[in-house]
């Protein structure tokens, strides 16, 4: 078993990595959390889909230790982060009956990771809660750090809490019943992650990118634990992204965040890592443009990106990418949540493989003619 610790000023909590975790998750949990009264509630949150490969295993260990478990099954996708569901998540966990002694379990990717990480925030001023990831894109990223949020009208994730949770429990076996598309969406995140802290990991990834599609055990681990130590280390330099240190993890997302806007969050057009990618070709041509990255590493990283291609334009063709596309990019990065002026925009680009900051103050004519200029090249794939 790999453990990650995570140390922060008021709070500290243990990244556990191995398979089989899901039917062990009780001797885990216990330890964090005893039940030592035998009437601890636990309400379990997973999304249709995942209920059906991992729901029964997770509630059959619980049972184990004598916890009182309920399980809430949601629609899968990223419209169910949304006040509707938080909503009728919170009347119907109040209903049940729940004291600050109870916690949530968060079964499934990001969107579940994230809505649930609200919930137990606000739910009774502050619940526990506990992560089990079960997509790579949760496992390596969202699932770390404490970031919880659901979307709204005017853009995604622009209302949330910093709340982290008691432990995180990654099975890399989850992984072997992800479709592909899925797969290649957190893949995304480890290359962003990769670009922003590891440039040996940027070039492992991208040399045995075959291992990925395979489903290889050791590739899938190794870059599991590599990607959450990387989110880690940053997590606790910037607990709450005030040094502009955390921002950094946001590379590719200022711009991503609009094509996930412009298709209203429609996983089957877009998912979150295919927009993230699209998001990184955004960055680097900025980034070449205004000379803080060498063209060396942009000319690696364009190559690289088309080598292992982890989007499908096929799925936008009923989009234009016009004018009228660039300034709707325009105007939605002002909605980014390191956006501090309406004539310019703060964004994280790299410097070299391995190197990222947040450049601040971006002038609009230079983050224009970028766009202009990604577009060409994407439109061409």
């Amino acid at each position: 078993m790999q453990k990650i610790k995570i140390k922060l000023l008021n709070n500290k909590y243990d990244v556990l990595i191995d398979d089989n975790l899901i039917i062990n998750s009780g001797n885990y949990i216990s330890k964090i959390i005893p039940n030592n009264s035998g009437n601890i509630k636990v309400i379990i949150i997973t999304d249709d889909i995942v209920n059906k490969y991992y729901a029964n295993d997770l509630i059959n260990s619980l049972n184990k230790f004598k916890y009182v478990t309920k399980k809430i099954v949601i629609p899968h996708g990223e419209k169910s982060k949304s006040f509707s569901i938080y909503e009728k998540l919170t009347n119907e966990i109040l209903e049940y009956g729940i004291n600050r002694n109870d916690f949530i379990i968060a079964l499934g990717g990001g969107v579940v990771g994230d809505l649930c990480g609200f919930l137990a925030s606000t739910l009774l001023r502050g619940i526990s809660f506990v992560q089990i990831p079960t997509t790579l894109l949760s496992q390596i990223d969202s699932s770390i750090g404490g970031k919880t949020a659901i979307n709204v009208e005017a853009g995604k994730n622009l209302v949330g809490t910093f709340y982290q949770p008691k432990l995180v429990l990654i099975d890399p076996k989850t992984l072997q019943t992800l479709d592909k598309r899925n797969l290649f969406s957190g893949f995304a995140e480890v290359i962003k992650s990769a670009i922003i802290a590891d440039k040996k990991l940027f070039s492992y990834c991208i040399n045995n990118f075959m291992l990925l599609t395979k489903k290889d055990t050791l590739f899938l681990q190794k870059i599991i634990f590599e990607t959450c130590c990387i989110k880690a280390k940053v997590v606790k330099r910037d607990e709450y992204e005030r040094l502009g240190i955390r921002a950094t993890l946001n590379l590719g997302h200022t711009f991503g965040h609009v094509y996930e806007k412009l298709v209203n969050y429609d996983a089957n057009k877009i998912l979150h890592g295919e927009a993230v990618f699209l998001g990184l070709y955004h960055a680097i041509v900025l980034a070449k443009n205004l000379k803080v990255l060498r063209e060396s590493d942009f000319s690696t990283l364009l190559s690289s990106f088309n080598a292992i291609k982890l989007f499908a334009l096929k799925s936008l063709k009923n989009y234009k990418f016009d004018k009228k596309f660039v300034e709707y990019m325009l105007n939605g990065m002002k909605k980014d949540k390191k956006s501090t002026s309406n004539s310019s925009y703060n964004v994280v680009l790299p410097s070299q493989i391995g190197k990222t900051l947040l450049h601040k103050n971006v002038s609009y004519d230079d983050v224009k003619k970028s766009i202009i200029e990604t577009l060409k090249h994407i439109n061409n794939k």
